[in-house]
């Protein structure tokens, strides 16, 4: 690892699934500033932690139930969302392109991003990468081209992607440094890197601390902020051409609940869009500053 001295700074646990009791401590390298956690568990101890209900492996997988009012109400207030964040392919703007480009989800539980891809670009070479094997199948069976495995077990093909795709993945990774390594050999000159990941400098990561949702111990086990994550991308082959910052306050929202010991199946779907509405202003506010919960980085294979 590329970590020195280490500095305490507060426990996690598990408060989505609340799988367990037991506390994971956070802390932060006193030389880089990186933080994560340690002692990190296992790959075998990670797995009770990623049910087969597990979001990502799911095809709509919803924190709220909604009935069907609440769901015509949802649809309906999505469309204001729309026009106040912009209709963009999960906060990331891909011009449609003719030409035929390889594009690789790496994280892509069932496939929802590929599919979202595949409809902007239908020309492009589209494939996916995860380690989940139900999820696999799931994508595969939506027709897209699937690595299984851990990256350091798969043969990436060499100078071969135009667009590599990270949707909040590298934070669950116990090796990120080696991951981006990887990638960036599997990627042409002058390919783009697109990864999202929470950003640590936010407000509500400062304010709330282990109550903040994006903390997602245990299955987070690295957090950056922009200059940590810039530092280790330009560590393996990467240059950082911009990073935005999410105007979505929905992290903000959850960490509110879990500051309240509230469970997110017990949220009132209309008390969600109110505070949703009501909570805009101010994210929109901290994004401008770089603020926000989840970033956006964007950035250039060398």
């Amino acid at each position: 690892m590329w970590f020195k001295r280490l500095a305490s700074a507060f426990f996690g646990q598990d408060k989505f699934f609340k799988t367990d009791q037991i506390k994971f401590g956070v802390v932060k390298c006193s030389s880089c500033g990186l933080v994560f956690l340690n002692p990190q568990p296992t790959e075998i101890e990670l797995k009770k932690y990623y049910p087969s209900d597990y979001g990502p492996f799911q095809d709509n997988f919803e924190l709220l139930k909604y009935g069907p009012f609440l769901k015509w109400f949802k649809n309906n207030f999505n469309q204001l969302k729309r026009s106040l964040l912009g209709d963009r392919i999960d906060k990331v703007d891909l011009a449609k392109k003719s030409e035929k480009m390889a594009y690789l989800d790496f994280g892509c539980g069932s496939g929802t991003h590929l599919q979202k891809i595949k409809r902007l670009n239908p020309s492009w070479d589209i494939y996916g990468l995860d380690n989940n094997d139900l999820a696999c199948v799931k994508a595969q069976e939506k027709g897209f081209k699937i690595f299984s495995g851990e990256s350091a077990n798969n043969n990436l093909p060499v100078d071969f992607f135009d667009y590599v795709y990270m949707g909040q993945v590298i934070e669950h990774l116990n090796d990120p440094k080696a991951v981006l390594s990887t990638i960036s050999k599997s990627m042409k000159t002058n390919g783009e890197l697109i990864l999202l990941t929470p950003n640590l400098d936010s407000w509500a990561a400062r304010f709330f601390k282990s109550y903040w949702f994006a903390l997602e111990t245990p299955r987070h086990l690295f957090f950056f902020t922009p200059g940590s994550i810039s530092l280790l991308l330009e560590q393996t082959g990467f240059k950082v051409e911009k990073i935005d910052y999410d105007r979505e306050p929905k992290t903000f929202i959850r960490s509110f609940r879990y500051l309240l010991g509230l469970k997110n199946e017990n949220i009132n779907p209309l008390f969600w869009h109110v505070l949703w509405y009501l909570s805009w202003p101010i994210s929109r506010t901290l994004s401008f500053f770089g603020k926000t919960s989840i970033m956006t980085i964007q950035a250039k294979k060398l």
